[in-house]
């Protein structure tokens, strides 16, 4: 939901441009890029909460830790102070926990 509004705004602001360095993308291709990744993940956790098709939500969270990752420690990316390097570690790890929670053969108890 997040992208998708960040990517609404981007787009409703004709005089800015949307920079975000650790992503791969910049200017209009980003705001593209933002709201098709944000509707796609919003997709997969429907299919997902309702019982259909479990693996793309995986894939996605997957997807997703692999390029915050990638974007924020294998780039020329720079933290300015240790607080944000450690922030951005918790990020991930956050990311990587998501993706272990959406593993798709996990049991669910069933009532």
């Amino acid at each position: 939901m997040l992208a998708i509004g960040v990517a609404v705004l981007a787009s409703m602001s004709r005089r800015a441009e949307l920079r975000i360095a650790w992503l791969p993308w910049t200017g209009p291709q980003l705001t593209t890029w933002l709201a098709a990744l944000g509707g796609l993940g919003l997709l997969c956790v429907v299919l997902a909460t309702f019982g259909k098709l479990r693996i793309p939500l995986f894939l996605f969270s997957f997807a997703a830790a692999f390029l915050l990752a990638r974007g924020l420690f294998f780039t020329s990316n720079t933290f300015a102070d240790p607080g944000e390097a450690k922030r951005a570690i918790e990020l991930v790890a956050a990311a990587l926990i998501a993706t272990i929670g959406s593993w798709p053969l996990a049991t669910r108890s069933r009532r």
